[in-house]
């Protein structure tokens, strides 16, 4: 990241495997170097269903979200909250 302008995280996983907080911890540490090498700007891809957009989705997708996804979207979730708490430039 030396030398960088923005980072561009897309972290995720698919809700199925054991690494259920891998988008919360992984950028804990691109955080974590970001403010080490001063870089100020961050690009996160998210997920529907993460924040104010679950109210957007449909039925069937809540349900998905609800019966499958809900740990995944969980962690998506604590990770946009660090993101928007850190004190960078950020788009989500």
């Amino acid at each position: 990241l030396k030398d960088s302008e923005v980072v561009i995280n897309c972290l995720g996983s698919t809700g199925l495997s054991d690494n259920l907080d891998i988008c919360s911890r992984g950028t804990e540490v691109i955080l974590r170097v970001m403010k080490k090498l001063k870089i100020k700007r961050i690009l996160t891809c998210s997920s529907l269903g993460v924040g104010d957009s679950y109210d957007q989705c449909s039925y069937m997708t809540r349900l998905v979200i609800w019966g499958i996804l809900s740990k995944a979207i969980a962690d998506k979730d604590i990770q946009e909250n660090m993101i928007k708490k850190s004190g960078l430039d950020f788009i989500i």
